[in-house]
């Protein structure tokens, strides 16, 4: 578990997410997380094989919106690029962005399975279709289709 995960906001919104049932939709749809804090984001990918829903979590909080597309279109492609790996379903890992919104690394814990260890890499080195906001620790948690 990240260091994101730990703060007190993180868990409750993160379990928050996964138990509202995110509704199913075309494509990705994002719906808030229901905390008091308005900490988080989560997402549904009806169409996608590997990927059913994810949630975002950003450090500093309310920046969550400006990592959904990003992460709902990367996410997919990082899983499936890190599939050999171990680890199974939820998946959670963190990439940070730097002063100039590019992402990059954010520390994993060395315990997490490698497939998260793998889609933090993979995250890290993806390029941004639009500018990201700078500074930010961004915790995702993904839930892939029971059939990987």
């Amino acid at each position: 578990m990240t260091s994101a995960l730990r703060d007190r906001r993180s868990p409750v919104a993160l379990l928050a997410l996964l138990a509202i049932g995110l509704p199913a939709a075309a494509g990705c749809r994002a719906r808030r997380a229901p905390s008091s804090e308005g900490v988080g984001i989560g997402f549904s990918l009806d169409d996608n094989p590997l990927v059913e829903r994810g949630a975002i979590v950003t450090q500093p909080g309310g920046r969550e919106e400006a990592f959904l597309v990003f992460v709902a279109g990367g996410a997919p492609l990082w899983i499936d690029a890190c599939r050999k790996e171990s680890g199974g379903s939820p998946v959670i890992f963190s990439f940070k962005t730097d002063d100039n919104g590019r992402p990059q690394a954010a520390p994993q814990v060395a315990a997490a399975p490698a497939r998260a260890r793998c889609a933090a890499a993979q995250a890290a080195v993806a390029t941004a279709a639009t500018p990201l906001p700078p500074g930010t620790e961004v915790t995702v948690q993904v839930t892939l289709k029971s059939s990987n």
